[in-house]
This record gives C-alpha cells, structure tokens and sequence, in this order.
C-alpha cells in the first residue's frame, strides 16, 4: 500500500512539473511572437498603403497583448536564449 501511494505521489509531482513546463514554453512561443509582430510594424511611413501597414501591426500586437495579459514591455524586454 505504500508503494502504490508513493508512485500516485510521483505521477502527481511528474504532472505538475510537465504542466509548468508547457507553461513555461508557451510564455516563450507568445512573448517570440509578439517581438516578432513588433518587429515587422514600425515603418513610420507617411503614404496611405505604409500607414495602413503600420495601423494592421499596431492592432495585431494589441490583440496579442489583450488576450495574453502581457505588456508590450515584456513583449520588447524577451530576448530568445
């Protein structure tokens, strides 16, 4: 009967730790993105067709932003190991 409480016990710990894990590579996946997004915006451009760009990846970060709860902070501070 130990034994078997042991091993649940391992399960339990060797799912958390994957769980955390995911989390983790996931934080990475979204703040890459959204340097990514920021990176392809930022033209400044003055014509109709730039600025339309720049407003397109303006709106893409947000909507990154919002629905991840990042800042664009985090999002410009990640640099990838």
């Amino acid at each position: 009967m130990k034994t078997e409480g042991r091993n649940s016990a391992i399960i339990n710990a060797h799912q958390i730790c994957c769980f955390f894990m995911e989390r983790i590579r996931r934080m990475h996946t979204i703040k890459r993105i959204g340097k990514r997004i920021y990176d392809a915006g930022g033209c400044d451009a003055t014509d109709d067709y730039g600025q339309g760009y720049d407003d397109a990846i303006t709106l893409a970060l947000n909507i990154l932003l919002e629905e991840t709860g990042y800042t664009i902070e985090e999002i410009l501070d990640y640099e990838e190991d």
